[in-house]
């Protein structure tokens, strides 16, 4: 330290020299890859690229109408060749089940209760859940 330093401004020289070297272990790192720190400060594993899962959404692959109906609906499942359809009550109880192979399907209930019914259509693609609505 220089006790006579201008005081408009200063200069400093600062050296720092580590207890022990650090190794780098990561050669030629990903850019968008995530880090997983391990119990040495110095080191690290990478996972490459972004973590995500890809998704379709398979909600805008079926179509019920009309929603709300009286019991007597058509799906259509625009991207399954066999499936299965599948109507729950708001108590999770099974109340209509039907195997399907084709993309369009009427479905009759005549004596199905007034209600929200979830209905789950399940194919090769995955399973999708609709709400529907049964008024008399």
């Amino acid at each position: 330290t220089d006790i006579n330093a201008p005081t408009d401004s200063a200069r400093y020289i600062v050296e720092a020299a580590p207890a022990q070297p650090c190794n780098v272990s990561i050669k030629n790192p990903d850019a968008l890859a995530s880090s997983i720190k391990s119990s040495k400060s110095n080191t690290s594993d990478r996972l490459g690229g972004p973590i995500s899962v890809a998704e379709t959404s398979l909600n805008n692959l079926i179509s019920v109408y009309p929603n709300p109906n009286h019991g007597s609906f058509t799906v259509i499942a625009s991207e399954a060749k066999q499936s299965q359809i599948k109507i729950y009550n708001t108590l999770g109880e099974l109340v209509y089940q039907t195997s399907v192979k084709e993309k369009k399907t009427e479905i009759k209930i005549p004596e199905i209760k007034q209600g929200i019914y979830q209905l789950q259509v399940v194919s090769e693609n995955g399973i999708t859940n609709k709400k529907i609505i049964i008024n008399h």
